[in-house]
């Protein structure tokens, strides 16, 4: 690889990464806004279980006076038409109740969605930092390569000069590479 290569590739490595933030931070502020969503969603519900609570126990107590006051007619015409009324709001209530829990599973579902979105983003992070890391190895290894050529033939043309004296031959053999090498 020649240096507009490493360049390029550096280039590369700067422009994931920055990718890289931007998709990491978009998915912490979607997870942080779902979780809210999804705890309103859970107090609504709370909320919702609650008024059918009230609801149940009030009918409870209407029934309990409709059984003890059986002599006077009108009341009990008043606690039934009260009962038919709390029959209306539990119905209502448990309506409520449904679309709270459709909507918190909707919600639940998505904020799962998310969490795998992110694990996703952050297992592409890890293979974009190794493929980085191998990246720059290879280019050091490759630098030191270089650098070990260059230094190999500034010995082998020093070493080559030096069997040369002033009268002619000298007595010294040339540079030969040792054989354990």
């Amino acid at each position: 690889m020649s240096e507009a290569d490493d360049r390029a590739v550096l280039a590369t490595l700067a422009r994931l990464k920055r990718v890289r933030e931007m998709r990491s931070q978009l998915a912490k502020i979607a997870a942080a806004r779902q979780q809210g969503i999804a705890a309103q969603s859970r107090r609504a519900l709370d909320a919702a279980h609650a008024r059918l609570a009230q609801h149940v126990a009030a009918k409870a107590a209407v029934q309990t006076r409709l059984a003890g006051d059986a002599r006077e007619a009108r009341a009990l015409q008043n606690a039934a038409a009260d009962t038919r009324t709390f029959d209306w709001h539990i119905g209502t209530a448990n309506h409520s109740v449904r679309e709270a829990a459709d909507v918190h599973r909707g919600h639940e579902a998505e904020l799962a969605g998310l969490q795998r979105a992110a694990r996703k983003a952050k297992a592409a992070e890890d293979k974009l930092d190794k493929a980085g890391e191998k990246a720059l190895h290879a280019r050091a290894a490759r630098i030191e390569r270089e650098a070990d050529d260059v230094a190999d033939a500034h010995a082998v043309t020093r070493f080559a000069m030096g069997g040369l004296s002033a009268g002619g031959l000298d007595d010294t053999p040339p540079f030969a590479p040792e054989r354990r090498c």
